[in-house]
């Protein structure tokens, strides 16, 4: 049998067809080569050549030297911790695009929060001086018991007064200020002394060098709890004319103060020296008092001396009300306890005014926060009352009492007849605010009729009542 010059060809292989997901299968078209398996991230980080390395070595029976196995090892060794803060490798994945399957590996650790740096600059300044916890007591003020006059004027004579020579030298030093502020007030300046400490003792000494007639001075006690305007223009009035005058001055302060600036326009009046300890006590420093009082020392037959204590008392006066007073400020530091002063000072309850709703000064407060209706009320009762008491020689004498009251029913009837309510529910509403600050008190007489009144002395209610009326 022949052999043909052609051979036969022989038949082309089938590739073989494996699991599709294994990794090892190579897929190939016809009579074509086959390319090299790709292993995506195989030499991704030292560990794994190392692995690799180690596992090459040891099937193969090669024995290297220990230095190069140490290293290899010691590679293997300190990659395992930058693998566990990378996380888990991402999957492999080959030419077909099927995935792998997911490689192990450790969850990352959770990083500590680092502390905040520290803050340099100004703003360190807040944080330096950021108010601690507040540590209250139980021991305060109000649990205090009321001094008396006694038991005050014990205190005042027990203690001790120090550095005296000091206090002594500074009023020296004062003293000879003394020509000054008389050439100053001649010239047409008011002065207005301050400082810390008591400065009535200096105001008083400077008030004998330039006294000359009873006519020429008027003092003015500024820190009495019930001084009003009513009383400053009254005691000009009565250092110009004389105690026993006939003149009229009103009732009402705009009206007296008009009255008495017509005196002193007259060409008989000579110059009057005004002199105001503490002008900005509580009773006149409100701005219808300041307003008042600056118009009367911006005249020119008026000359003022006066002192101030508070720390803002300056706020008092805006630039209006400053260039009516024309003051030249001096420093008149004492150091002087307020001996004086505050022994009529009404927080302590060392005279004997009403305690009521804090005195006249609490009075007022209570009243600036009703309605008109509320505070109508209120003076429709005081003005009866200080009628009341205008006939009684006693009245000024002691406290206010059910002996210058009004009745329930009369006092009703003059509130419906001023419109301030039109039904009894409405006028009880009213009355609860006052009696809730015990303003208002009630008591039944003996045939069972109930009687109202303001427990406030008639100066207090002068006062109170020259307030509701301005």
């Amino acid at each position: 049998m022949s052999s043909s010059p052609l051979k036969r060809a022989a038949p082309a292989r089938t590739p073989r067809r494996d699991n599709p997901n294994n990794s090892n299968s190579v897929r190939f078209a016809e009579n074509a080569i086959s390319p090299p398996p790709v292993v995506t991230n195989a030499d991704r980080s030292a560990r794994k050549k190392s692995a690799r390395q180690i596992v090459a070595r040891v099937v193969a029976g090669d024995s290297s030297e220990d230095e190069e196995d140490e290293l290899v090892r010691r590679i293997y060794a300190d990659s395992e911790d930058e693998d566990d803060e990378d996380g888990p490798l991402p999957e492999a994945v080959d030419e077909a695009g099927a995935k792998k399957g997911k490689p192990r590996g450790r969850k990352r650790k959770p990083k500590e929060p680092e502390p905040p740096p520290p803050i340099e600059g100004f703003e360190s300044y807040f944080g330096q001086n950021k108010k601690a916890r507040q540590i209250t007591s139980n021991s305060t003020l109000a649990s205090l018991p009321p001094l008396d006059h006694g038991r005050y004027f014990q205190l005042i004579r027990e203690h001790v007064p120090d550095h005296v020579e000091d206090r002594l030298y500074l009023a020296e030093l004062h003293k000879k200020s003394f020509d000054q502020w008389q050439f100053e007030l001649s010239q047409g300046f008011n002065i207005l002394l301050y400082g810390y400490g008591s400065k009535r003792k200096l105001l008083m000494e400077f008030a004998k060098q330039i006294y000359t007639n009873p006519s020429s001075l008027v003092v003015i006690n500024g820190y009495v709890p019930t001084l009003t305007v009513k009383d400053i223009l009254s005691s000009i009035a009565n250092a110009i004319l004389g105690q026993g005058h006939n003149v009229k001055l009103g009732s009402n302060p705009n009206e007296m103060l008009d009255n008495v600036i017509a005196i002193l326009d007259s060409d008989e009046v000579s110059k009057l020296t005004l002199i105001i300890h503490n002008l900005d006590g509580e009773s006149i420093r409100g701005e219808r008092s300041q307003v008042l009082i600056a118009r009367l020392c911006a005249h020119r037959k008026i000359s003022l001396v006066a002192t101030i204590d508070h720390l803002r008392a300056p706020l008092l006066w805006d630039a209006a009300r400053a260039s009516q007073y024309n003051f030249l400020w001096h420093d008149a530091t004492t150091f002087a306890p307020y001996a004086v002063e505050s022994s009529i000072d009404e927080s302590l309850a060392l005279i004997g005014g009403s305690k009521r709703a804090g005195g006249t000064k609490g009075a007022k407060h209570v009243l600036s926060s009703l309605n008109m209706n509320a505070r109508s009320l209120f003076r429709v009762l005081i003005s009866h009352q200080l009628e009341a008491m205008m006939d009684d020689p006693m009245a000024g004498q002691g406290g206010a009492n059910e002996e210058w009251g009004i009745e329930y029913r009369v006092f009703y009837q003059k509130a419906v007849e001023e419109f301030l309510c039109s039904n009894d529910m409405a006028f009880k509403t009213l009355l609860k605010e006052f009696q809730d600050h015990q303003m208002i008190v009630s008591k039944k007489d003996s045939q069972g009729t109930e009687v109202m009144w303001a427990p406030f002395e008639k100066d207090e209610l002068e006062s109170i009542l020259e307030d509701l009326v301005a």
